[in-house]
């Protein structure tokens, strides 16, 4: 604990793992859509990626210490400890995390990019604070139907559902 450059590694840890767990929690949320997620993972990896040019809050706590040579009343010693590589190591978190993305589960192909943000769009009609409140016969029908080709469902089941579903007044499918 006396090293700075552990104090430099301990923080970084904190700062990283500060933004992860915001993540988990968020995740969580029983409210949470795929399109919701896929934003909040995607804004997660901005900050993480920002954090190889900027510093965390620990990481300016910890900065400010090692330069006084004092943390918390105890005084630093350099030991020369090889820290970690902080920019290798967030890429390297921050490319996992793109791998893990849905896009990625494709080739990173244009097409392939094409069909995952098709496939995201279709998904949004399942998200009923996206409907209008006025909107024309047969909307969503389209996006019901491939959806249901994809995952080989009955489409006639499903869209009659949904068409069933969009003639109830959304504010009566929310109880205040």
């Amino acid at each position: 604990m006396r090293s700075p450059e552990f104090l430099t590694d301990l923080a970084l840890m904190f700062d990283t793992l500060y933004e992860l767990s915001n993540l988990s929690q968020m995740l969580q949320n029983r409210e949470m859509t795929i399109i919701s997620a896929d934003k909040l993972i995607r804004k997660t990896i901005r900050r993480l990626e920002a954090l190889q040019f900027k510093l965390g809050s620990k990481s300016l706590e910890v900065q400010t210490a090692v330069h006084s040579l004092s943390f918390h009343s105890i005084t630093l010693h350099n030991q020369n400890i090889v820290t970690i590589n902080k920019q290798r190591f967030l890429e390297c978190l921050v490319n996992r995390m793109k791998d893990r993305l849905f896009v990625t589960t494709f080739s990173r192909s244009p097409t392939d990019q094409n069909i995952c943000n098709t496939l995201m769009s279709e998904f949004s009609i399942l998200n009923e604070d996206s409907w209008p409140i006025e909107h024309q016969p047969g909307y969503g029908e389209s996006e019901i139907k491939s959806l249901c080709q994809r995952f080989g469902l009955n489409e006639s089941l499903y869209v009659d559902t949904f068409v069933t579903i969009m003639k109830i007044p959304v504010h009566s499918c929310h109880p205040q």
